[in-house]
């Protein structure tokens, strides 16, 4: 996985600071191979404009609280098969939503859109939800096993 964040612009690009961009490359080796299931590199990316942090370092552009706390971002999950009569075809998504990131909460939908028909046919919506506990209750931070804090 690699990254750039752009906080490190010049003043006149500014507005320009809250996108960050990450890759991915990794390989998927299925335990019990098969023609349906082959060896895969997954690849990918993500593009995204913070508005916390256009808000909270760039410019008090004045957004409204709930938007000022959110991420758009565009996707890309691409998984290319390498072998078992596979090799080659690839499939995968592109993804466009957003993140709203709370104290101890993250909410994030996506509208997720097939990049050809090998992928599907239909477009489908993704949601999460991530609780941080340890930010719920300090006692939850805690290591499970080893060395106690005092």
């Amino acid at each position: 996985m690699v990254g750039k964040g752009f906080g490190d612009l010049p003043e006149p690009l500014r507005l320009l600071r809250p996108f960050a961009v990450t890759g991915s490359l990794g390989a998927i080796v299925p335990t019990k191979g098969s023609e349906e299931h082959p060896d895969r590199i997954q690849w990918g990316g993500v593009i995204e404009y913070s508005l916390p942090y256009l808000t909270s370092f760039v410019s008090d552009v004045r957004l409204p609280g709930f938007v000022a706390r959110v991420v758009p971002l565009v996707e890309v999950d691409f998984h290319t098969a390498v072998d078992r009569g596979a090799a080659g075809q690839t499939t995968g998504t592109i993804n466009v939503g957003g993140v709203w990131i709370g104290r101890a909460v993250q909410l994030g939908v996506e509208m997720v859109i097939p990049a050809n028909a090998r992928t599907s046919p239909a477009l489908g919506v993704r949601a999460f939800m991530r609780i941080d506990l340890d930010a719920l209750s300090p006692r939850l931070g805690r290591p499970v096993f080893g060395a106690r804090r005092e």
